[in-house]
């Protein structure tokens, strides 16, 4: 291992309070520092950042993660409907092909209304 000064010092040992004295300038020691330096999204963070920062993402345009969610809700559900619909619609048709079908080959067809009336 290999000892380096620090500080610009040319000695490569420091005494305890020294250390502590020349790290106070440069430490972080709260989690607002620690927010505004970093720039961090943490959750923790929202408490701390200034208005400038707030004011300049709210008017970027943006959409958030809720509206955005709804409108992909409501998309799935109108996809889902129509869908549907058509879906409903084609099997309803689907038996008055069969008896138009059944007529041509059989010349006529009979139902269980025509005979009751």
């Amino acid at each position: 291992m290999t000892a380096y000064p620090l500080f610009g010092e040319k000695e490569d040992s420091l005494a305890w309070p020294e250390f502590v004295q020349k790290m106070q300038p440069r430490a972080i020691t709260t989690a607002e520092q620690w927010c505004n330096t970093c720039g961090s999204k943490a959750d923790f963070c929202a408490a701390y950042t200034d208005e400038k920062v707030s004011a300049s993402s709210s008017s970027s345009g943006g959409m958030s993660n809720a509206v955005a969610g709804v409108i992909g809700a409501m998309v799935t559900l109108g996809v889902v409907a129509v869908v549907g619909a058509l879906v409903f619609l084609l099997r309803r048709k689907r038996p008055a092909k069969a008896a138009a079908v059944l007529m041509n080959e059989k010349g006529s067809v009979h139902s269980s209304r025509t005979s009751e009336v």
